[in-house]
């Protein structure tokens, strides 16, 4: 069994090296890393893909609370290409893909410690062609709630059938059918949807519609591969939904807020409490939305991969280097080590002062 190296608690710079942070942990990691969901006072971190035509050995998935320093590992077996890391309170779902060539395969797993992984659904479209069959669209959740939706494409691609499905246990359940069903954000029972034309809708576990934005998201194009997944582009902030724009913008229908600007590239992480987090290649940028002030975390922590917000602080991923497309890379000629970083709410709100 492979040892996950764990430092229970670390003093880290306050950004450029100022004082000395109390508080913050690390967990690092002997692989590279691609995403995380937090939840609470855990987070979840899925590791980095590679090509399903490279005889690699897939890391685990790793569930991992800061306060008590546990750690839960999850194999990664079998899945090349996996996306969408999700917790819900300790349930991990995740897309796995093995997508390749002529051929799209994926499949929405659920992982629960102590228990055999689950598969929720399977896909293999091709090798006619890969524009035809079934397709996983977006995966979220939190708390008690986990949703995917799936598309259901003719031979030109085009969608004939969008539903979106709730996990119950080990099972699925049918919420919601329709073109606007492609979950990216779901806090407190609520589930922020939308299509590729940019529509959004919120609605609740029933899939019935609380509010219909009058905003619209940029538009994007399906993805049929792992590595051409679009920006996310709604976050919850409190009751609040918040709605990326074309020019890298965030703006809501409620209430009034500043002009709140991305930097250019930047993913959507979480929001919580007037705060959004978003990654670029350079760090980890906090944004409140009450007044547009920003602060940045992880520089010179390597390259930043994913990162989320909970009540209970930052939880940031970051790689000694940028995620490789070269085989000779991915077959391990270069380690690219990680490591998760926690921060607690009162540090991330002390370096945004008043």
């Amino acid at each position: 069994m492979r040892r996950l190296a764990l430092l229970a608690l670390v003093p880290l710079a306050a950004g450029c090296g100022h004082r000395a942070h109390t508080g913050v942990k690390m967990l690092h990691l002997p692989y590279p890393v691609a995403s995380l969901s937090a939840d609470g006072t855990r987070v979840a971190v899925g590791p980095a893909q590679h090509s399903p035509q490279l005889a690699l050995k897939t890391p685990p998935f790793v569930l991992w609370d800061p306060r008590t320093g546990h750690v839960d590992r999850f194999s990664g077996h079998g899945c090349a290409e996996p996306w969408g890391t999700t917790l819900a309170g300790r349930r991990i779902a995740f897309v796995c893909e093995n997508s390749c060539c002529d051929t799209v395969e994926q499949s929405v797993v659920l992982l629960r410690t102590g228990r055999p992984r689950v598969v929720l659904f399977h896909g293999r479209n091709g090798p006619k062609t890969i524009r035809q069959g079934r397709f996983v669209e977006g995966i979220a959740g939190s708390g008690n709630l986990i949703v995917f939706s799936i598309r259901v494409a003719d031979v030109r691609g085009r969608g004939a059938l969008r539903t979106l499905l709730r996990v119950d246990g080990t099972h699925t359940t049918p919420i919601r059918h329709g073109r606007i069903v492609d979950p990216e954000d779901v806090l407190e029972g609520r589930v922020a949807v939308r299509d590729d034309r940019g529509a959004v809708l919120v609605l609740d576990g029933e899939g019935k519609v609380l509010r219909r934005p009058v905003l619209g998201a940029a538009p994007v194009q399906s993805q049929l591969f792992a590595e051409n997944i679009p920006h996310r582009a709604l976050v919850f902030d409190g009751r609040v939904l918040l709605v990326r724009r074309e020019l890298d913008t965030l703006e809501t229908d409620q209430g009034h807020l500043p002009y709140l600007a991305l930097a250019p590239g930047g993913s959507i992480g979480g929001g919580v409490g007037g705060l959004v987090v978003y990654v670029t290649a350079d760090g980890v940028h906090v944004l409140r939305t009450s007044d547009a002030r920003e602060v940045v975390f992880g520089l010179g922590d390597g390259a930043p991969a994913a990162a989320d917000l909970t009540p209970a602080g930052l939880y940031y991923a970051s790689n000694r280097t940028g995620l490789w497309r070269d085989p000779a890379q991915a077959q391990g000629k270069y380690r690219n080590p990680s490591r998760v970083v926690f921060v607690p709410m009162r540090e991330v709100l002390g370096r945004l002062g008043r």
